[in-house]
C-alpha cells in the first residue's frame, strides 16, 4: 500500500480476508487499496457487504470520519442519527463524524455545530495526551469548519512537527492539507497534498480523482495535474 503497488497489495488483503473476513481493520485496509487505483465501485460494494455482514449502524460508525461517502443513501442518513454509544461513547469521534457527515451532506449550520462540539472534546484528549498527532490535527481540521483559521492551521502543523515521520506521518499530512482546504487555503492545501505523494502512503492520484473530499480543489490547474499525475 504505501509503496503505491495497488495491485500487488490487494492481492496480499485478499489472501489476509480469506483468513479473518470480519476484521474490520483488514477491511478497511482493502477499502483504501481499492480506492488506491480509483476504484469507486469496488469500494462501494465492501461497503455495503461489511455492512450486511456486520450491521448497518456498526458499519456506518466504522467508515465515518472519512469514508462515510461511500455509504447508500439510507446508511448515510442512518449515520447522521446515531449517538456517542454507537462510537463506543466516544463523544470527541462521534462530534468529528457527524461534522463531516454534515459537512457532506452540505448541511453547513449542522456541521458547524457539531464542529463546536468536537473542539472542546478534542482539546480535552490533546491535554491529556500531548503527543498524539492525530488529535491536534483532528482538531485543526474541526477548529477550520467553525472559522477559526489561524488556530486551526497552528494546531494542524503542530501535528506534523509531533510525528514528522515520512511513514507514520504521512496521514497527519493529509489531515494537514484538509484543514487548509476547510479554512479557504487552496494553494497550501495542493502543496501539502504534492508533499503527500511523495511520501510512502496509500493516496494516489487515482484516489484524488475520485475522492468527493477535494471537490472544492477541482478547478484549480495544479489540482488537476496532481490528479493526471504530472
Amino acid at each position: 500500500m504505501y509503496l503505491r503497488r495497488c495491485n500487488e497489495a490487494r492481492q496480499a488483503i485478499d489472501r489476509t480476508l480469506a483468513l479473518a473476513p470480519d476484521n474490520l481493520n483488514r477491511i478497511s485496509q482493502k477499502l483504501q487499496i481499492l480506492l488506491c487505483s480509483g476504484d469507486v465501485a469496488g469500494a462501494r460494494a465492501l461497503v455495503a457487504e461489511t455492512s450486511r455482514r456486520i450491521g448497518p449502524a456498526e458499519a456506518a460508525a466504522h467508515f465515518s470520519g472519512g469514508f462515510e461517502w461511500l455509504l447508500d443513501a439510507d446508511n448515510f442518513a442512518l449515520l447522521r442519527r446515531l449517538t456517542p454509544p454507537a462510537f463506543d461513547g466516544d463523544e470527541a469521534y462521534w462530534a468529528y463524524s457527524q461534522a463531516w457527515a454534515a459537512w457532506r451532506a452540505g448541511d453547513s449550520a449542522a456541521a458547524h455545530d457539531y464542529a463546536e462540539k468536537a473542539v472542546p472534546l478534542h482539546e480535552a484528549q490533546a491535554r491529556s495526551a500531548p503527543r498524539a498527532a492525530v488529535v491536534y490535527a483532528s482538531l485543526g481540521e474541526m477548529l477550520a469548519m467553525v472559522g477559526r483559521k489561524d488556530e486551526a492551521i497552528r494546531e494542524a502543523v503542530r501535528a506534523t512537527e509531533i510525528d514528522p515521520s515520512p511513514f507514520s506521518g504521512a496521514g497527519i499530512v493529509r489531515l494537514l492539507a484538509q484543514t487548509y482546504m476547510l479554512a479557504g487555503e487552496p494553494d497550501k492545501a495542493i502543496d501539502t497534498l504534492e508533499r503527500l505523494l511523495k511520501m510512502p502512503y496509500f493516496m494516489t492520484p487515482a484516489w484524488l480523482a475520485v475522492d468527493p473530499t477535494y471537490d472544492s480543489l477541482r478547478s484549480h490547474a495544479r489540482f488537476q495535474k496532481l490528479v493526471a499525475g504530472k
